[in-house]
Parts: C-alpha cells; structure tokens; sequence
C-alpha cells in the first residue's frame, strides 16, 4: 500500500543505507517495522482502541452492542487511570486549570510539586 510504499522509498534514498539497498529488495519494508510516536507512555492507545481499529478496519463479525458497551467502559477506565497519572506527572498545569478555568482557590500554604519533565519527554 501508499505507506509501506514510502516507508520503502525513504529507505531508498537513504544515503547511509545505499549499501544495503540490494537488502532492501530482497526483504522489502514491512508496517510492523515503523514506530509510531502515540503521545509518549501517558498517551497510548489502549488496548480497546486496537480492538476498535481490528473491528472496523478488519470488519470483525462481533455482537457490536455488548461489545461496544464494554469497550466504552473500559476505555474511561483507562482514560481515567492515565488523566491521574498525568496529573502527578505535571500537577503545575493540572492546578493552573482547577484555578483558572473552574475558580478554584488556590489551596493556602501549599507548595505545587514541580512537573516532571523527564516523565512528560519520555517517549
């Protein structure tokens, strides 16, 4: 398809890899070999978004109205797992929004820990 099709043609042009291009025809690229950037290790999808995605994309016979059901409840599950999560990893952005968009007070004599950048860069 279109995208294995660049993912091949990228590595053509590689100047590094010239020497490996008879490899290349011979193997070829393959999807399973590309990294996809999700959003780091807070952001990825969870295991119901692949379900969805082998489900539509692969038109997967399953009874969509208990299946969906579940898939929902499971995704918040998670969703919210990972919204904690990244509230401890970064509590300075998660105040500045309590504050400014809901009014709440600031808590008195509280220090914000600082953001974990380590863990918001992480990939």
């Amino acid at each position: 398809d279109e995208f294995t099709h660049l993912m091949s043609f990228a590595a053509k042009v590689d100047v590094e890899k010239q020497g490996k291009l008879e490899d290349y025809f011979k193997k070829g690229k393959k999807l399973s070999s590309f990294h996809f950037p999700t959003g780091g290790h807070r952001f990825r999808p969870c295991m119901e978004d692949i379900l969805e995605v082998l489900r539509v994309e692969f038109d997967l016979n399953v009874k969509n109205g208990a299946w969906a059901k579940q898939l929902k409840r499971a995704r918040e599950d998670w969703r919210r797992i990972q919204t904690a999560a990244v509230v401890r990893d970064c509590p300075e952005v998660a105040l500045k929004v309590l504050v400014q968009e809901y009014g709440m007070p600031a808590p008195a004599g509280w220090a914000c820990p600082e953001t974990d950048v380590a863990k918001l860069t992480r990939s």
